[in-house]
């Protein structure tokens, strides 16, 4: 590909994100979709820029309530960021699924994606990322009824935050 046209998918992918990120900064939330999903057709995006487009996207299905779109954007962006050297990203999309899958009902989903980033977030040594995973696994629970695995992991979370605020001075 020559440079020239290199540019012009560069500033075609800058007008576009900027224009999504207005429509959906604005509440216009199908126009945001509608330009996300252009910018991310655009062939050899990297990771990181697919990863911020899908995110885009998905928030803008969050908005309209469109949870199965959302739902299918979210679980795009946990194999993208296990692809990626962004450990943090990858937690972090998981936790995103977890809600979502919870919101529609799969709570066996919503479970794996929120212990899966718990794990990773103690091998990451992220006490915020491991609070948020446990917040996640006790909301779960918490919808499944079982309240007594939901106080263990809520409880777990809130003395992970103490721990951060202790060390925060």
């Amino acid at each position: 590909m020559s440079n020239r046209v290199k540019t012009k998918a560069s500033r075609e992918l800058t007008s576009l994100q900027e224009a999504a990120e207005r429509a959906f900064e604005n509440g216009e939330y199908e126009t945001a979709v509608e330009l996300f999903s252009k910018a991310i057709g655009i062939e050899g995006l990297a990771d990181e820029t697919c990863f911020q487009l899908l995110s885009g996207r998905a928030g803008c299905y969050s908005k309209l309530s469109q949870i199965e779109s959302e739902m299918l954007d979210r679980k795009a962006l946990v194999d993208l960021s296990d692809s990626m050297d962004d450990r943090t990203a990858h937690i972090q999309a998981l936790l995103d699924y977890a809600r979502v899958s919870g919101l529609h009902g799969l709570s066996d989903e919503s479970l794996t994606s929120s212990e899966l980033a718990r794990e990773l977030s103690r091998e990451l040594g992220d006490k915020k990322l491991e609070a948020d995973s446990n917040v996640s696994i006790g909301e779960t629970y918490r919808a499944l009824g079982e309240s007594p695995d939901s106080i263990d992991n809520l409880q777990t979370a809130i003395e992970l935050y103490l721990q951060i605020r202790h060390k925060q001075g």
